[in-house]
């Protein structure tokens, strides 16, 4: 008998997220490998798609959470590497269990998708541990993944990627 599988949200990976103790140790790493430009910013921010109305980890507000990352493309996928400031977050207690690497990968659905994607991977097991809403209305969630590996999976609802 066939078995039936629906189509993966994780199908159209954006960025990979790295976790690190110094921001600018790091950048300078990636671009000994040519990786490069970098555009740095501060999350979070005022700026577009950062400006964050609504931000979650673990239950709790994300209001003390702070971060310095930087982005830059690495082929068609983007790097993000994230260095924490203060707050207890996701990618802080990776750092802290995992150490520095590769802490999520994000991909995105369009906005029509996202809340039957979020239903579908918690109906099969994977909890919810973060979410955000930007005031342009992008939502956003971390999904606990430890059952294949503990890299936290992020998916965006955006047509805009």
């Amino acid at each position: 008998m066939a078995v039936k599988i629906e189509k993966s949200p994780f199908l159209n990976l954006h960025h990979v997220g790295w976790v690190v103790k110094d921001l600018n140790k790091a950048i300078e790493n990636f671009e000994l490998m040519g990786i490069g430009p970098w555009r740095r910013f501060t999350l979070p921010s005022a700026g577009p798609g950062h400006d964050l109305t609504k931000w979650e980890h673990y239950g709790k507000s994300g209001a003390g959470f702070k971060y310095e990352i930087a982005n830059a493309q690495m082929g068609p996928i983007q790097v993000e590497v994230f260095e924490c400031i203060s707050g207890d977050s996701i990618p802080k207690r990776f750092l802290d269990t995992h150490g520095e690497g590769i802490w999520h990968m994000s991909y995105v659905v369009t906005p029509e998708k996202f809340d039957k994607a979020v239903a579908d991977m918690t109906s099969k097991g994977f909890k919810v541990i973060g979410s955000s809403t930007s005031a342009d209305g992008t939502r956003m969630v971390y999904f606990d993944t430890d059952k294949v590996g503990g890299v936290v999976f992020q998916l965006h609802d955006s047509d805009a990627f």
